[in-house]
């Protein structure tokens, strides 16, 4: 028992905070954390007392990988005690429901461990609304809205799984699930290499942005700075965005300002797309022409899908950012699609007061715009919407 815990706490603290990314087919992300399928097989293998380890050392790895800085103690509490906290609870559940720890893979065992993964749910929800009661915020990122359907899903299966193989491997096998994880996040620290986009100033920091057009320019036009612009419109593209978001992230988390970001769509837009998709394309790269003259130098608009803008404002909250959506709304009125005037919805969300992550920050204010196309066409909402409307 003593080796199967560490083992599966090494395995934990290996994966750290690897997250699993889904693309849907509307350009949305959805993503959940691969520490979770661990703690699940902690909670079915471990006992109540067993289960805490893996977790807290995956809140440890969770801290030494991130890039927040000066940390609040309440912080790193709630980031190493709240996940031991849970699957101490789901695996209390799943044990006094009859589940065999030694034997996990028992048919009898099925029934508690769906008793210990609601207990681990529900009690993941109290203990985020219980710190956002006290602190105004989660710590940590959360799953976003389609996340608890599949992921959760994923992870019990993939943690049934571990458990299994952790109560049959012998001695020598335990530690392999953890080398592979280590292996994974070796490689993915040292991606393949992208042209750099941030300039120094005087001072020594880094520019907030770089446009595309300048990347090619100061690159005389090479294959590597090509890639970051979309060639139908000739505005920054999806990746570029993706890279400049994440950065932006990273220094928002050093400085303590907020970053925010706007999901433009065209009105009716799957219906052109599909009757004129070469006019699309032409509407969303002057679109994207108007919005930018309107904007600061370093604020990026870039084309995330076909016919959706995603606008990148560092140190703009969400109040700020709302009220320049307002006025672009109006600016792109001038735009048309075969001589039709065009209208647009446009979705805000801000850093980190709505997400704590890249991902979870479009994706809220991709639900921030699906709000907007509900209350009716040519509409700006942003997530503080969201939560006066729930």
């Amino acid at each position: 028992m003593e080796w199967r815990a560490l083992s599966i706490a090494a395995l934990a603290f290996a994966l750290g905070p690897l997250t699993a990314q889904f693309r849907l087919s509307d350009g949305r992300s959805m993503s959940f954390s691969l520490t979770h399928p661990t703690y699940f097989a902690g909670v079915r293998a471990l006992g109540p007392a067993g289960a805490a380890l893996p977790a807290a050392f995956g809140g440890v790895a969770m801290l030494l990988s991130s890039h927040g800085e000066n940390r609040p103690l309440w912080h790193i509490l709630y980031t190493i005690l709240k996940p031991a906290a849970v699957c101490s609870l789901a695996s209390l559940a799943y044990v006094g429901a009859g589940g065999n720890v030694l034997c996990p893979q028992a048919v009898d065992s099925f029934g508690p461990f769906a008793l210990a993964a609601v207990v681990y749910a529900g009690a993941s929800a109290v203990l985020v609304g219980a710190i956002e009661s006290a602190h105004g915020e989660e710590p940590n990122t959360r799953p976003s809205v389609i996340s608890p359907i599949a992921g959760w899903g994923v992870c019990m299966v993939e943690g049934y799984m571990i458990a299994v193989l952790y109560s049959v491997a012998p001695t020598y096998v335990l530690l392999m699930p953890a080398g592979v994880a280590i292996l994974a996040r070796a490689a993915l620290r040292h991606p393949t290499q992208e042209p750099e986009v941030c300039v120094e100033t005087e001072e020594g920091e880094p520019d907030p942005a770089v446009e595309p057009d300048q990347v090619n320019a100061a690159a005389g036009g090479s294959a590597e700075s090509a890639s970051f612009v979309d060639a139908a419109t000739g505005l920054a593209n999806r990746k570029y965005a993706e890279m400049f978001l994440g950065r932006e992230i990273s220094r928002s988390e050093r400085r303590g300002r907020p970053v925010s970001v706007a999901v433009v769509d065209i009105d009716g837009s799957r219906v052109l797309l599909d009757e004129s998709p070469k006019a699309v394309d032409t509407a969303i790269g002057q679109m994207g022409k108007l919005i930018q003259a309107e904007l600061r130098d370093y604020d990026v608009v870039a084309r995330y899908s076909a016919s959706r803008l995603l606008v990148t404002l560092p140190e703009s909250n969400c109040d700020q950012t709302f009220e320049i959506c307002e006025r672009l709304r109006e600016t792109v009125g001038s735009v048309a699609i075969e001589g039709k005037p065009i209208s647009v919805s446009i979705g805000v969300a801000a850093f980190p007061e709505h997400a704590q992550s890249a991902d979870d920050l479009v994706n809220a204010a991709h639900r921030a715009l699906n709000r907007a196309k509900f209350s009716g066409p040519n509409t700006v909402c942003g997530c503080d919407d969201l939560e006066q409307a729930s």
